[in-house]
């Protein structure tokens, strides 16, 4: 397979080379342009990247989640969610690593077989790391309003955690 997969890339990358000597276009020319503008996107959505990853790290290490476990288990149990699935809810708009980290913990202390687990591994498998998305494509786009786009996604991903809460 992977001998399959390094031809697949070898040919790709021998092809767009021969097309490019074909057209008679710069190809190198271009490939270097392409690289300086990925570089430069690159730097421009560090700052907002570097916030996310601070919010992320407040989460999971310093506490939060259980902080926010703690004021938002009542209504999450009010409207039919787990509260030990909390943790997987709040994490999956910011970080696929670590919503897939807490699911991971919530199965091994709850089991997989559980009602919070399979709520969980809905949440994770039919929702987006949204504010991940917004932050790199939207940043590298030039969006800076992005109010609209942010709150449907929101929405959207609530009413996804509600269907999964009701449904499992």
């Amino acid at each position: 397979m992977d001998s399959v997969a390094a031809a697949l890339v070898l040919g790709t990358v021998g092809g767009m080379a021969l097309l490019g000597l074909w057209k008679g276009g710069g190809g190198y020319e271009a490939f270097l342009r392409g690289a300086r503008d990925g570089l430069h996107t690159g730097v421009e959505i560090l700052p907002a990247l570097a916030a996310m990853m601070l919010l992320i790290g407040l989460i999971r290490v310093g506490g939060l989640a259980e902080v926010l476990e703690g004021l938002l288990g009542p209504l999450a149990e009010a409207v039919g969610f787990p509260r030990e699935a909390l943790t997987v809810l709040l994490l999956r708009p910011l970080s696929g690593a670590g919503s897939l980290a807490a699911l991971e913990a919530l199965m091994v202390t709850q089991g997989p077989d559980t009602r919070a687990s399979m709520v969980g591994a809905v949440v994770v498998g039919s929702s987006e790391t949204i504010f991940y998305t917004l932050t790199v494509y939207l940043s590298a786009a030039g969006v800076k309003k992005l109010p609209r786009a942010l709150s449907i996604s929101l929405i959207s991903w609530l009413a996804g955690c509600l269907a999964a809460a009701w449904l499992c």
